[in-house]
């Protein structure tokens, strides 16, 4: 999981300069879903509702615990796992004054998604001859948003469920592609539809750790966008580093658009 693993607070594949990316991003993606995320323990949630948000459920919390959005702490007064995904909802004392709209489109593949977490920065270079990639480096705890392209629909399990959007490390969104690290766990992923940006996915997974061994006791997490010549602890291998490495490194989220029904249910009958 990505509290362990498997999620710079978003780090980048153009830059390592820890400030790139820490203020809401604006232009055509203005309004794209800083202004929804919030800190939730050693990650991050999006509100959904007036009284609700919904992060990883992998990443824990307890209630009595405060939710932070935009400098107002917001104490957590239940919770709801989802028993078909990695998606908790937690409602909150109080109000939120805005939040997110959820992505209804079974279409998500091929389009631009915007995420954000605020876990670590890019680390040291990771060399198999050419560069492949970069360690973590430092934890920061500051938000920063990235983006990427949705590659795909993979089946997660039981544990992350059925179907996550996957998004490959691969510099094909320009200068501000990106993958996630540890701390970025529960944080929004958003795509445009009908000219407003949704919460499509939440961060659940990343590729690794990595290591030049099978079980190798040498295994490192890292940003990699070439894995050749690595082993890895991917969304099927159960903990254990074991895949060969064969292209970009990805990262996953729970999606949204296959929850619906059950977010609907909880935000309906619990308000």
């Amino acid at each position: 999981m990505l509290a362990l693993q498997p999620s710079s607070a978003v780090i980048f594949y153009g830059t390592a300069d820890p400030a790139h990316n820490t203020t809401a991003p604006t232009g055509p993606l203005a309004e794209s879903g800083w202004q929804y995320q919030g800190k939730w323990g050693s990650g991050v949630g999006t509100a959904i509702a007036p009284q609700f948000f919904i992060s990883a459920r992998h990443l824990g919390g307890s209630v009595g615990e405060s939710f932070v959005l935009d400098g107002v702490s917001y104490k957590a007064v239940a919770s709801y796992e989802d028993p078909e995904s990695d998606l908790k909802i937690w409602k909150i004392e109080g109000t939120f004054p805005a939040y997110a709209a959820l992505y209804e489109g079974s279409d998500e593949p091929g389009k631009q998604i915007v995420v954000f977490g605020r876990g670590r920065q890019r680390g040291d270079g990771v060399f198999n001859g050419n560069l492949r990639g970069w360690r973590w480096g430092d934890s920061d705890g500051i938000m920063r948003w990235g983006t990427n392209v949705v590659t795909g629909i993979v089946d997660g399990g039981p544990l992350y469920g059925r179907a996550l959007l996957g998004a490959d490390f691969d510099a094909r969104a320009g200068g501000d592609e990106s993958t996630v690290a540890e701390g970025d766990s529960g944080g929004g992923g958003f795509i445009l539809e009908g000219g407003v940006w949704k919460l499509a996915g939440v961060i659940s997974w990343v590729d690794g750790p990595y290591s030049k061994t099978v079980n190798g006791r040498d295994a490192f997490p890292a940003a990699m966008f070439d894995e050749t010549g690595y082993y890895y602890d991917s969304l099927s291998s159960n903990g254990k580093v074991t895949e060969p490495g064969r292209g970009p490194g990805s990262f996953f989220l729970s999606r949204i658009s296959s929850r619906l029904d059950w977010i609907r249910g909880i935000l309906i009958r619990r308000e």
